[in-house]
């Protein structure tokens, strides 16, 4: 991505208008902290917004978090 910074303000105006792909998009950002703070609970918001919108990405995203926290979960206790 050639400015992080430019994607998240473009794909942050794409959601705005309720664009499936511009949601996903900013999902995906909040996801990997490109141009934005890493967030995986605002990657969650905007992968859910697209993905109840018809978005298979963002699905497939909403799934990988789902996972990933769960891990995190489960590590969390197995290591006390």
């Amino acid at each position: 991505m050639e400015d992080p910074n430019k994607a998240a303000l473009l794909f942050r105006r794409a959601c705005a208008e309720n664009d499936p792909t511009g949601c996903a998009g900013l999902g995906y950002v909040y996801l990997e902290g490109l141009g934005v703070e890493a967030d995986h609970a605002e990657s969650f918001r905007f992968f859910n917004r697209s993905c109840e919108a018809g978005n298979d990405y963002a699905c497939a995203n909403l799934g990988y978090l789902y996972e990933l926290e769960r891990f995190k979960f489960q590590r969390k206790h197995i290591l006390r």
